[in-house]
């Protein structure tokens, strides 16, 4: 806590990190120190609110991420419905059109009859 208890007396003291060192600001124990605890307690009540706010976001972003993931695989499984019904195949991760099946080229038998 910034509040500091010596010899009986509270006093107000701002630490803040400066080049990677933690730097005591001292304020006392007066109205200048009630003010500067005042302005650092709503600013650490907005870090809060803001660290909230980051993690509902990030939250809601991962659902959309997942919901999104339900939608492209449902498209997937009916784009490829489609096109096998459509006669196509994937080869290789490409979809291909099957050739149609070849007609016989022997002919068939006459049904008339032999010249006598």
């Amino acid at each position: 806590m910034p509040w500091e208890t010596r010899s009986g007396h509270r006093y107000y003291y701002r630490v803040q990190r400066k080049n990677g060192r933690l730097i005591k600001e001292y304020f006392g124990r007066g109205v200048a120190a009630e003010a500067a605890a005042q302005v650092d307690a709503e600013a650490r009540q907005q870090r809060t609110a803001e660290r909230v706010a980051v993690e509902a976001a990030k939250r809601h972003t991962v659902e959309v991420e997942r919901l999104m993931d339900e939608l492209r695989s449902g498209c997937a499984l009916l784009l490829a419905a489609t096109l096998y019904g459509a006669g196509f195949y994937l080869h290789n991760y490409t979809w291909r059109k099957r050739n149609a099946p070849k007609r016989s080229t022997r002919r068939r038998a006459s049904h008339r009859r032999p010249a006598t």
